[in-house]
Parts: C-alpha cells; structure tokens; sequence
C-alpha cells in the first residue's frame, strides 16, 4: 500500500469533531479550501501572487500560494526539484512518492510526498503544485515525522476541500 492510500485510510479512521474549520476564498485567483479555526492565519496579497500561510506551532504547517503563470513560472515549476531542495542541501533526504491527482473543477496536479532534516528535526512534507486557468496553485503541508500522522487528517481536509471557483 502507498504512502498516499495510507493518507486517505488515517483520513478515513480519524475524526476532526474536535476541530471547526471556516471556509477561505480568494475571488482574485479563483479558489477556496476550509481551514481550522484554532491555527494562526497569516494572508500576503500581491498583485501578482496571494499567500495563506496557516500554522499550529512552530513546525506544523500548510502554506497555499496562488500566482499568475506566466511562460517562466511555468517552466521553473516543471524543473522544481531543480530550485526547491536548494535550501534543504544535504538534510534533503528523498522523494517518498509522486503522484497525479485530480483536484475538484477539473485539474489535474502532482503530489509530491518527501522527506529532510531541519534544525536537527526529521520533516514530511506534501507538495501540490498544478495549473488552472491563469494560475499556478502550490499547496504545502509539513510536520515533524514525529506528529505528521496526527495532523494529517487538517491537512487531507484543507487539501481535499481546495475548490477552483470557475
């Protein structure tokens, strides 16, 4: 079984009736998704590209960035690994798995599941990255290895609730 079947089984068997969560939306970039209430909320909007970085401490995380594609965000998103791991350096561990999926309104996207060392600390991360319309979408949702599973039910309802408005 796939690190991914396992994700959607743990969202399956764990309940959130002790978080709430309110739903987000962006008229600009054309989406929304449901976030816990009780996580910081953070919002940088550009004209160019929109932030809601949401955090449960200090190493939980999930960071959605919109931004407008154009040819050279295209092209440096298909060669990510190339740029993204950059700052990782030798605490960049590998690749667990990738995988195509397909968001709600018709999109398609890359899952990517990997794993690194930050300041001593072992890190899961689960990156998202595909195009609609006029934008490019990059969701990314990290925990130390240590909790990742007990905070992968918010990040499978953040992730499993991104909408693109039409």
């Amino acid at each position: 079984m796939t690190l991914i079947s396992h994700i959607v089984i743990i969202l399956l068997s764990t309940s959130l009736h002790t978080l709430t969560f309110s739903k987000y939306t962006n008229k600009s970039f054309n989406f929304s998704f449901l976030y816990p209430d009780s996580w910081q909320r953070k919002v940088i909007n550009m004209d160019y590209k929109h932030i809601v970085l949401l955090k449960k401490g200090y190493n939980i995380t999930v960071k959605i960035t919109a931004r407008k594609v154009d040819p050279t965000v295209r092209e440096k998103w298909q060669r990510w690994k190339t740029w993204y791991f950059t700052g990782y350096g030798r605490w960049y561990r590998k690749i667990i798995e990738t995988k195509t999926i397909s968001i709600k309104n018709k999109a398609k996207g890359k899952l990517h599941v990997f794993a690194y060392t930050q300041r001593g600390i072992r890190i899961l991360q689960r990156l998202l990255v595909f195009e609609h319309k006029k934008n490019m979408i990059i969701i990314e949702c990290k925990a130390p290895l240590s909790v990742f599973y007990r905070y992968s039910p918010v990040f499978d309802t953040v992730m499993g609730s991104f909408t693109v408005i039409k």
